[in-house]
């Protein structure tokens, strides 16, 4: 029974193969892969990249996980409505979720229809700047000592934003010229002044860190990475 060569047999046994090989529909990139790729060819920053999905993401959850292409413009209307009603966020948080479900719907949707122009924005009161007198911003910086002072100085003499202190490289320092390579939104660098008084404090640190690589790569971690650690941002 086992070697019966009767093909009728083997037919039953070992069906005919009858699919094609055909190529594979392509299939559409996730939601979250389109709006990345959106962001990234107009140059976006990475923090505009992760709003621009974190408030989608809500929107979607807040709809019961439907897609926005099964939405429109009244859920996201009753959903901003939600926000300053019912979750109370300030007007200023709102007109962010409302940038980036526009941006999702006419960017990445490609419903680029007039009636977007009919979502009410929130009106935002900006708030008074009130800067430190030159006297507070000393006091200030003599309570900090440590990597966590070094990081105000930097902020505070060089005018950087905190973000493009974190993503400041030990190769970004040029002290010889007196300048720092600065990576700031959507891609853009420039160069900034070293002010005198923080080369010094600077040089210490690059010598710091030089020897804080070397032992890593001895111990197989790999270099740090960034000029300062993380403890000192979180400080």
């Amino acid at each position: 029974f086992l070697f019966n060569t009767n093909p009728l047999f083997s037919f039953i046994i070992y069906p005919m193969n009858t699919t094609t090989n055909t190529p594979a529909a392509p299939v559409a990139p996730r939601l979250v892969e389109q709006l990345r790729q959106a962001c990234a060819a107009r140059h976006y920053s990475d923090r505009t990249a992760e709003i621009y999905w974190w408030w989608p993401a809500r929107f979607i959850r807040h709809n019961d996980m439907r897609h926005p292409s099964a939405l429109g413009m009244d859920d996201v209307s009753r959903f901003l409505a939600d926000l300053y009603s019912l979750q109370h966020v300030a007007p200023a948080t709102q007109a962010q979720a409302r940038a980036a479900l526009l941006f999702l719907y006419r960017v990445v949707l490609g419903d680029d229809r007039q009636a977007w122009n009919e979502l009410p924005a929130p009106r935002v009161t900006p708030a008074p700047v009130q800067p430190l007198t030159a006297s507070q911003l000393r006091r200030l910086l003599g309570y900090c000592n440590g990597q966590a002072g070094l990081v105000l100085h930097v902020l505070a003499g060089c005018g950087l934003r905190l973000s493009e202190a974190v993503n400041l490289l030990p190769s970004s320092i040029d002290l010889e010229a007196g300048r720092i390579r600065v990576y700031g939104k959507g891609g853009v660098t420039r160069m900034v002044p070293i002010p005198a008084s923080l080369r010094d404090a600077l040089a210490d640190h690059l010598d710091c860190r030089a020897r804080e690589d070397r032992a890593d790569m001895g111990r197989c971690f790999g270099p740090c990475g960034g000029l300062f650690s993380g403890s000192a941002m979180k400080a």
